[in-house]
């Protein structure tokens, strides 16, 4: 027997079982890391448009709670122009709910009274309140409400509208509706930030039109993500493709003015993020099982020396054996 060929047979068995042994265990721990990040930015992203749906959601629903409020409080006042008790109660709402203007429009006639005392008829001005959309999307929904954004006839500034039918004995007699500046939904949508990857959120309303987008080309014309992602679901997450770019999108659901948040990204900036870290991982599993495979060698070779001194020994033995 051979002592070199002992020692080179137990380094080689031992060496072969950590080196399988360490490449399953890294094999298994860097696929689970991988899959870990991607449910994680998949999650993580569907939070963002969830919660970012979910403010904004909140947001235009206290609105309309007191909008609704206000048609209540005035549906048994007179209902002209003249009466200053309606302008008092519109002009409280208007600063507790912080809207731009707080106003009322009449079935009858179409005039217009507004919570800063503003008053308009159809025979004074061009305004008719019938024909202006808050009030015809009232009519025609038959309940509360929120309109499209548009710039207002009076600041000139962009809004929306939110509208609650004022109904006497099933019939409408008027539309209470206020103005509020768009700056808190657009701040919400534009200031998204990402945890990780290159990304963009923007908002549709109903028809899949753009409404609010960092790049100001693109509103009021038709997305194409959405369509390519949308499920029966009211929030969800899934892959689409524009211009020849694969993207990750997820939209959440704002029910009371039946817009979507969309959250745009990148899916090779996402998915360069997550190989990067998987690659560093294996470069370190690599260098750890090059340390590993040096302290066992040098530790084989220190347990194996007495080897040589016993294989001398029992030659030496047999040879006395032998005389």
């Amino acid at each position: 027997m051979k002592t070199e060929s002992i020692k080179i047979k137990l380094l080689l068995l031992v060496f072969i079982s950590t080196l399988v042994s360490f490449v399953i265990l890294g094999f298994n721990n860097t696929n689970n890391n991988y899959n870990s990040q991607d449910k994680f930015v998949t999650q993580s992203n569907l939070n963002i448009a969830k919660d970012s749906a979910k403010f904004i959601n909140s947001y235009l629903q206290s609105k309309i709670d007191i909008v609704d409020a206000v048609r209540d409080n005035i549906l048994n006042d007179s209902l002209t122009i003249e009466n200053k008790d309606i302008v008092k109660k519109m002009d409280l709402a208007a600063k507790s709910g912080n809207f731009a203007l707080l106003y009322v429009g009449f079935e009858k006639n179409g005039n217009f009274l507004a919570s800063d005392g503003t008053s308009r008829t159809p025979q004074s001005t061009d305004y008719d309140s019938r024909k202006r959309d808050w009030y015809k999307d009232a009519v025609a929904s038959n309940k509360s409400g929120i309109t499209a954004p548009y710039v207002d006839y009076t600041t000139k500034k962009l809004v929306v509208s939110i509208y609650s039918p004022l109904k006497k004995d099933g019939q409408i007699i008027g539309v209470v509706a206020s103005d509020i500046f768009i700056d808190t939904i657009v701040n919400t949508i534009l200031n998204i930030k990402f945890d990780i990857g290159e990304g963009l959120a923007y908002l549709i309303d109903s028809q899949n039109k753009i409404l609010i987008h960092k790049d100001k080309k693109l509103i009021n014309k038709k997305d194409n993500l959405f369509e390519q992602v949308k499920t029966k679901e009211e929030n969800s997450i899934g892959e689409a493709t524009l211009n020849g770019t694969d993207k990750l999108v997820a939209y959440g659901s704002i029910d009371t003015a039946k817009w979507k948040v969309i959250i745009e990204l990148d899916k090779d900036s996402i998915y360069k993020n997550i190989n990067n870290t998987v690659i560093k991982e294996i470069f370190l599993y690599v260098i750890l099982l090059v340390i590993i495979l040096g302290i066992i060698f040098y530790s084989l070779l220190k347990i194996l020396a007495p080897i040589k001194t016993l294989e001398d020994g029992l030659s030496f033995f047999f040879r006395y054996l032998k005389g």
